[in-house]
């Protein structure tokens, strides 16, 4: 029994480490995945680490069921010295042996039994983190290639759709001086960066239907720790070469946040005849989103 208890004991601790990864992974592979490809996918490649979640607690909790040294203990005693007192003593002292040998062999099976069942659980679980890292590598590989070869529909539209479009003004604006202007407000807003093709997140910039410009920075009341270059930090400025594209742009996050709940919902701001998207989380303050929004309607 004490063999079991111990075996117990060592299983718990990787136990709980893989059981915190496989929350971790389903977490980072919702938010990815959904915010690039929707919520379908990034819910179908998030159920083989949501299974490791639940078989990694059912095999921490028989672990911890085999570990648990519980006793019932009860013992005679002699209230006289006489006779009948000695033999019924004798008698409590049999009945208690007895039923403390029968309780232990029964504490030593089903401990032995947790025990099996625990690391049946772990070996389940174990399977379904390999596979949840499959997928979520197998998805993200998805992701970027879709993002970095569009549909022959989009190449076959992309010069008439070009064509209509306005030439580029002289004052064309670019993120980067959105964003001096918003860090001149001194509001807060921290830690600007521009992006380029090789750290955007979003993998949009200078492709079809993308934006020209990227810009990044956290503002109060943002997530210090969100993913780098994201709108959870603070604030993401995104321009566009048409309005159209913007729309666009603002039409599918909108709809992206109405169906994943989970995602960090945003303002959205416009300036430069609709062509520059000032996206802005939710969680930042209202001081700093009204100063926001102030200076981006008058650019």
């Amino acid at each position: 029994m004490q063999n079991a208890e111990q075996k117990a004991s060592r299983l718990l601790t990787p136990t709980v480490t893989l059981l915190a990864a496989s929350a971790g992974l389903a977490a980072y592979q919702l938010r990815s995945v959904g915010a690039s490809s929707g919520p379908f996918l990034a819910c179908l490649s998030a159920v083989p680490a949501i299974l490791g979640i639940l078989f990694f607690t059912a095999s921490a909790l028989r672990s911890l069921d085999a570990d648990v040294r519980v006793g019932f203990y009860k013992f005679a005693e002699l209230h006289q010295a006489s006779s009948a007192d000695r033999a019924s003593f004798l008698r409590q002292c049999i009945r208690y042996e007895v039923l403390g040998d029968y309780w232990t062999e029964w504490t030593a099976r089903k401990k032995k039994g947790s025990l099996m069942q625990a690391r049946a659980w772990f070996s389940r679980g174990v399977l379904c983190l390999v596979l949840a890292l499959g997928a979520g590598g197998v998805t993200q590989l998805l992701v970027r290639k879709d993002v970095a070869k569009p549909s022959a529909t989009n190449q076959t539209a992309a010069p008439a759709e070009a064509a209509l479009r306005p030439p580029a003004a002289a004052d064309q604006p670019d993120a980067e001086s959105v964003l001096a202007v918003l860090i001149n407000l001194h509001i807060g807003i921290v830690n600007g960066a521009v992006q380029n093709e090789d750290d955007d997140p979003s993998r949009l910039l200078g492709r079809f239907n993308g934006y020209t410009s990227r810009a990044s920075a956290d503002a109060p009341g943002g997530d210090v720790f969100g993913n780098r270059y994201s709108v959870e930090r603070g604030l993401v400025i995104e321009v566009f070469p048409s309005r159209a594209d913007a729309d666009r742009r603002s039409t599918y996050i909108q709809e992206l946040l109405r169906n994943c709940p989970f995602l960090v919902s945003e303002y959205h701001f416009r300036s430069y005849d609709g062509r520059v998207l000032v996206r802005v989380a939710k969680h930042v303050g209202q001081t700093a989103v009204t100063g926001i929004g102030q200076a981006i309607g008058q650019l």
